[in-house]
């Protein structure tokens, strides 16, 4: 820090001291005394009190021109290790401050470390208290495990992502959802869901669905025809008729085809119906073999379309009832013995069907009942069957 300093100088004369107004190059040397810090200001001289501009903190030696006046010895001036309000300074040692520091700088307090005042003190920053640890400190950190007490209020939305757990409430080892829901989609509670009083879709046992391109249930759902047809046949018998309803021909085919289950139940077998769900969507592939039962009136195939193309086999059907059935047969021959139909049209693009011992009323075909005492219209042209 750089002041104006004012040096007395004066002399001797006559046993008193006397103002010395004769010097014109007074020069201020800093140590090491080397070279000219200030010189005296010119005219500016009274009573002996000589003016320094510009004199920075430092020790002195005052020079006449090139030669030291060593009446003067060494003047400090200023204090050399006093903290300035401005410029940058390294300050050593403990400075203990009485009163509240402020930092006004935009960047705030930049430290290494900051330390309690005594080793059981914390430091307190805007009503945060820091201590040893987070834990300690209160502060919930971003990783770790750490016990949170006391109500939280999020008031904007909570993300928990926990790989695969969205979300665990513990409180007794309970998770807990107080309200109950008013928007479609807010998390419900059990009181709510058995508020709802949700009937399970009732199936009957003696009911087993084809659902192609579903999924399995055991002893109700299956997704071909001889899962089916095993599981209906290991429960049918006299007192117990099964049914199986065709849902459709799924996604991937445009028709079911009739496979030997095994194992005993055959392509069919008795005490089951098989039943679609609509005449023209529902549409059986016939095996080139005998389907047959022990006794006409044990077994039915219901409201659904049976296709075998290509021309060349020859289909049976024995002792089976037939209701609502569109058969459409490029063959080179259909055999039906001791069958019953019921509101049928039986198609055959080529060859012939031949019925023997069969009976029935409302049925449409495009070859002969012969003596079969069947209710209906034979001898149709092919081109007149849709």
């Amino acid at each position: 820090m750089a002041i104006t300093y004012k040096l007395t100088v004066g002399k001797v004369s006559g046993g008193n001291f006397q103002p010395d107004n004769a010097y014109t190059d007074l020069n201020l040397r800093k140590s090491p005394y080397t070279t000219r810090e200030s010189t005296q200001t010119a005219g500016a001289i009274t009573n002996g009190l000589y003016e320094f501009l510009n004199v920075s903190d430092g020790d002195y030696k005052v020079y006449d021109g090139n030669t030291e006046q060593t009446n003067f010895g060494i003047i400090p001036i200023g204090e050399d290790q006093a903290v300035t309000i401005t410029g940058n300074q390294t300050v050593a040692g403990t400075k203990t401050f009485s009163s509240q520091i402020v930092v006004s700088h935009a960047d705030g307090l930049k430290a290494d470390k900051i330390v309690g005042y005594t080793s059981a003190a914390a430091v307190n920053i805007a009503g945060i208290s820091l201590n040893t640890d987070l834990n300690t400190s209160g502060i919930v950190s971003t990783t770790g495990s750490q016990d949170i007490s006391g109500a939280k209020r999020i008031t904007t939305s909570l993300n928990i992502d926990s790989s695969g757990a969205i979300l665990n409430i513990e409180a007794g080892g309970i998770g807990i959802i107080e309200d109950a829901p008013t928007s479609g989609n807010h998390i419900v509670n059990k009181t709510y869901a058995d508020s709802l009083a949700i009937t399970p879709f009732q199936q009957s046992p003696n009911v087993v669905r084809l659902i192609p391109n579903g999924t399995q249930e055991t002893n109700k759902v299956y997704t071909n025809y001889a899962t089916a047809l095993y599981n209906a046949w290991s429960f049918a018998d006299s007192t117990r008729r099964m049914t199986i309803m065709v849902e459709g021909m799924g996604t991937g085919a445009s028709t079911i085809a009739i496979t030997d289950a095994g194992g005993g139940a055959g392509f069919i077998n008795d005490y089951i119906t098989v039943r679609g769900v609509s005449q023209q969507q529902t549409r059986l592939t016939v095996p080139d073999d005998t389907l047959t039962v022990t006794t006409l009136g044990n077994s039915s195939f219901e409201n659904l379309t049976m296709i075998l193309t290509g021309g060349a086999a020859d289909p049976i059907f024995e002792k089976l009832v037939f209701n609502n059935v569109f058969f459409d047969l490029d063959v080179n021959s259909v055999t039906f013995t001791n069958c019953e139909f019921r509101n049928c049209t039986v198609k055959i693009t080529t060859g012939s069907p031949t019925y023997t011992s069969c009976k029935g009323s409302g049925v449409y075909t495009t070859g002969s009942f012969g003596s079969s005492p069947i209710n209906g219209t034979d001898s149709i042209s092919v081109s007149d069957i849709a």
